[in-house]
């Protein structure tokens, strides 16, 4: 074999085995890395920790709708521990999620979590989970506390359910419109009546998403109106007729129409339901809806969307719909506060399922 070949040889081996050696470097910090290096460190004190972990464990665990009662501290199981708890869960909590952010939380004191399930082969029942944390700071760990996670299927959170109808999306832009709408399950949208919209109806009708169509009921000179007050008024009672007519023909009979009447023009609204029910089903009056317009608003965040979402359907026990108006902007906020909402308990339901649920209930 020439020099030159067996030198070029030994070059590629060499570069091929450095290679490997990289790789596998970094493999090893791969799996070893400290979820906390991107955690800021607290400059608690260990004492000052000992005192305040309890209590801001608590915390964590009240944001997934945990009651207070449901929390019991027992006698530390370990000579060197500093508390223990027994934390009864209702069957919609899933132990290893409320874990997981208590992981995240005491990674700021060097502290760690390790926990183990019973086991049962009823996949459909949640199992108890046993959870221990542990100081890793010094050279050799030891468990400060336990926590037990015990189900008890006759404990119930105090959340209730909330539904969601977003309107208004001449406020939104197209793209946002479009993803928002591509992308939700368990919010209904309002389709708009607007030519203008023609897009947004198209973008509605392919995605499949729950939608559901409004018609304003107006007084007899509001030609913005879709029906307009027809009392001792022909012409009106003749154009409301022909409104019908395409309403029968051109929408889709299975999705839910609501007649919005904001001036109670109640007589009107009798007749128009009555020749509606003639051809098609689910219709229902604005008394099912609590609307809210935050379009003039200024920026909202998750926090403010929450408490009116709560003052508003009495924590989600009024068995009302939320016609919601809002700015594209707002829309990032309103998620993050159903995402919140979600976690402790409450459930958000499309305007379909939230009719269908009422009605079994």
């Amino acid at each position: 074999m020439p020099l030159k070949s067996l030198k070029i040889k030994i070059l590629i081996l060499l570069v091929l085995l450095i290679t490997v050696v990289i790789l596998l470097i970094f493999r090893q910090k791969e799996n070893n890395y400290d979820y906390g290096d991107n955690i800021s460190k607290s400059v608690k004190t260990k004492e000052e920790i000992k005192i305040s972990l309890s209590n801001e464990l608590d915390s964590v665990m009240f944001s997934f709708g945990i009651q207070k009662e449901w929390i019991k501290n027992t006698s530390a199981q370990n000579p060197s521990g500093w508390f223990s708890k027994e934390i009864s869960l209702p069957n919609d909590v899933y132990a290893g999620a409320v874990v997981s952010d208590l992981i995240k939380h005491i990674l700021q004191y060097s502290l760690i979590i390790e926990s183990k399930e019973d086991f049962n082969p009823n996949h459909l029942v949640p199992v108890n989970l046993f959870a221990e944390i542990k100081d890793a700071g010094g050279k050799s760990e030891f468990i400060i506390a336990n926590l037990d996670f015990i189900y008890n299927e006759n404990l119930k959170r105090d959340a209730g359910k909330v539904c969601i109808i977003l309107n208004d999306f001449e406020n939104f832009e197209r793209e946002k419109a479009e993803e928002i709408i591509n992308n939700q399950k368990n919010l209904s949208f309002v389709m708009p009546n607007s030519f203008d919209l023609i897009d947004i109806q198209a973008i509605m009708i392919n995605s499949e998403c729950d939608y559901i169509n409004c018609f304003e009921i107006g007084e007899a000179n509001n030609y913005q109106a879709d029906f307009r007050n027809q009392k001792d008024n022909m012409v009106n009672r003749s154009n409301n007729k022909k409104r019908m007519y395409k309403i029968c023909n051109d929408y889709d009979k299975e999705k839910y129409l609501i007649l919005l009447n904001p001036l109670k023009l109640n007589e009107t609204q009798t007749e128009i339901i009555n020749d509606l029910s003639k051809c098609r089903g689910n219709i229902f009056v604005d008394t099912v809806l609590i609307k809210i317009d935050l379009r003039n608003e200024g920026n909202i965040d998750e926090s403010d969307f929450e408490k009116l979402i709560k003052e508003k359907t009495n924590y989600g026990l009024m068995k009302k719909a939320i016609l919601l108006g809002i700015n594209g902007g707002d829309y990032s906020a309103l998620m993050n506060c159903i995402s919140r909402m979600e976690k402790s308990g409450y459930k958000f339901y499309s305007f379909k399922e939230f009719v269908k649920r009422q009605m079994i209930e």
